[in-house]
């Protein structure tokens, strides 16, 4: 999890990550961009991009990066995890 709180650190710095992903067989770099949704529980920190990423592609991320991302076909969250675990302070 140490290794987590790293990433998230620079993604904040960074406003963002640029990710290596598999998509259709050939492997691509997408952007995603940090930014803040609003919920009835406040602010959550997600990653956003307007492409399509596969789903095991997404879990692999999630898993990884330990954030949750929105993309245009829904919001993945790392597993044992719940979206208002991500509320911003």
């Amino acid at each position: 999890m140490i290794e987590n709180e790293k990433v998230i650190e620079q993604i904040k710095k960074d406003n963002g990550i640029t990710v290596r992903v598999k998509r259709s067989g050939m492997f691509q770099r997408i952007t995603l961009k940090l930014s803040y949704d609003d919920t009835p529980g406040g602010k959550v920190m997600l990653l956003k991009t307007d492409r399509l990423i596969d789903l095991g592609e997404v879990e692999r991320l999630v898993s990884e990066i330990g954030l949750p991302i929105k993309l245009p076909n829904g919001i993945f969250i790392p597993k044992g995890k719940k979206l208002s675990d991500f509320i911003s302070k």
